[in-house]
């Protein structure tokens, strides 16, 4: 009975064709809002420099939240989680709200009001198919820089969130008091923790590091906080201020903010999609209409409820790493926003900095592997790669980072003649294009059929050579790393071809050349004629 209830709903997720189950899709949703509702708060109190009440604050982004995550999880079905995040919250609360002589809109609503008609522009640019066509001109070693930018972002703030990095007056930033801040040890211990946890394979690690974390840092540096129950809110609904739609510094703020959100999404959707293994062999996302049509939607909601506009959530790595693959698991924290957000605001207010900060290092660690990928030998490549991800850690924005990148890219392949070229230097290696990040879970990749013939494969860590010509793996086979990524399917059939588990050494492969009877016999060349793809 449970199983025919639970069948449509494994239909419209792919569960089981993305190799997921239901338990673990419920973890992740349960991973995600852990690792989301710390940006939650974070996010009210710099609302609060605006003009906007805390609590106001903390209700209007769990519903905002819900809205959000629901959007993804029903358009893109990908475990991506978004959230009212940094940028956004800092332009509006600290830019927008501000009077007109200091160069905002002259009060909170009329910033609200921007947030509503970006996040409305977001939603007609995507489906007129504007931000798709923009996504697509992104080369691939732009869009796998903007991955590592995020990453070294994301640490950045994990380090700041404890204090492992301050101001200093003679370098801009300095390390912190190590010694007297028990928070920076904790967080040290957790990215550990979490590291043999992931090593050793545990399901639901980055959950059970939290969860460790907060006991200890409530148990041993703080107290434990008192259990109290908040009434069931609505949020509290912002009228647009139309005052402000004649003006020409209104359609300005509108124009950067759409760009902002734009740039974030697009860098950080790839980065995500790509460490869940769902971009395709042309480098595309799928689903990533979905995402922009969400990050719109949801924006323009989180506007109504009185918030910044939502952003993609860096901490969705985590929840992928815990082995979320569908939208289920971005449903269930939506909907966690609501049942545990609200009633339980103010205990999981009292969240150590210390659990979010070593989820974001290990962010970093997830989205930094895609550096490997990089054609660092071109200087064509590496010079805007290495802008754009600098860049981003050090302007402390993922939107500037990415113009740099997309700046130095346009002027390089204008004044080389690349961009005139029929076939670019990124055209001629096509496992750039869909390579998973070492990181990946699992997947299954489906080879182009006029380009089987004339594919072979590097394995990236180590060397060892795939031959998908012959569909087995040679006696120095890869390691089960590499196994676990990459999963070809067979050519004969539309079938997908599984490598199998070297349980020995007489099931090392589907495939077994034939024993040598005489010594004329020999086994033909790859490539030749004689070989089996010339058959």
């Amino acid at each position: 009975m449970i199983e025919r209830l639970l069948r449509p709903l494994d239909r419209f997720f792919q569960i089981s064709e993305r190799e997921s189950d239901l338990s673990t899709e419920l973890l992740g949703g349960l991973t995600h809002f852990v690792g989301n509702f710390f940006n939650l708060v974070t996010t009210a109190s710099i609302l609060s420099a605006g003009g906007a009440p805390f609590v106001d604050s903390v209700t209007g982004g769990a519903w905002a939240g819900f809205i959000g995550q629901m959007s993804v999880g029903l358009f893109s079905n990908l475990p991506i989680c978004i959230s009212a995040g940094g940028g956004p919250n800092y332009t509006v609360a600290y830019l927008l709200a501000q009077s007109l002589n200091k160069g905002g809109l002259g009060s909170y609503d009329a910033a609200l009001t921007c947030c509503l008609v970006s996040g409305l522009i977001i939603v007609v640019l995507t489906a007129l198919g504007a931000i798709s066509t923009i996504t697509n001109l992104v080369p691939t070693s732009l869009k796998l820089s903007i991955s590592v930018g995020i990453g070294l972002l994301s640490a950045f703030v994990g380090f700041q969130q404890v204090g492992m990095v301050v101001r200093s007056d003679e370098g801009l930033i300095g390390p912190g008091d190590f010694f007297n801040t028990p928070e920076i040890w904790l967080s040290f211990g957790g990215l550990l923790f979490l590291t043999l946890l992931q090593e050793r394979g545990v399901k639901g690690a980055v959950l059970v590091s939290m969860v460790l974390l907060t006991v200890v840092e409530w148990t041993f540096v703080s107290s434990w906080p008192e259990l109290q129950l908040d009434p069931f809110r609505s949020p509290q609904v912002h009228a647009p201020d139309t005052s402000v739609l004649r003006t020409l510094d209104f359609w300005k703020q509108v124009l950067g903010m759409v760009l902002m959100l734009v740039f974030d999404a697009m860098g950080c959707i790839f980065g995500l999609a790509r460490l869940a293994g769902r971009v395709n062999l042309s480098g595309q996302v799928e689903g990533g209409n979905g995402m922009f049509y969400a990050v719109g939607l949801s924006s323009a909601a989180a506007a109504i409820c009185g918030v910044s506009p939502m952003v993609i959530s860096g901490p969705s790595a985590c929840a992928i790493q815990d082995g979320a693959r569908t939208g289920l698991s971005t449903c269930v924290s939506g909907c966690l926003f609501l049942l545990i957000g609200l009633p339980l605001a103010s205990t999981l207010a009292a969240m150590p900095a210390c659990v979010s900060s070593f989820a974001l290092l290990y962010v970093g660690v997830s989205m930094t592997a895609d550096a490997a990928q990089i054609q660092w030998e071109d200087p064509i490549i590496a010079v805007p790669a290495f802008l754009c991800i600098i860049c981003q850690p050090l302007l402390f924005s993922i939107a500037d980072g990415i113009c740099a990148g997309l700046t130095a890219s346009l002027i390089l392949s204008l004044l080389s003649g690349r961009m005139f070229a029929k076939e670019s230097a990124e055209a001629s290696t096509p496992d750039e294009a869909f390579l998973m990040s070492p990181m990946s879970p699992r997947r299954r990749i489906e080879l182009p059929s006029d380009g089987f013939q004339k594919f072979n494969m590097l394995r990236y860590q180590g060397g060892a050579k795939m031959d998908f010509h012959q569909k087995r793996v040679p006696q120095s086979a890869p390691s089960e790393v590499f196994r676990r990524h990459y999963v070809p399917p067979a050519r004969s059939s539309s079938k997908e071809f599984v490598l199998p588990a070297r349980s020995s050494s007489k099931e090392r492969s589907d495939y077994e050349p034939p024993s040598r009877s005489s010594s004329k016999e020999r086994m033909p060349r790859v490539g030749s004629k004689e070989s089996v793809v010339g058959r």
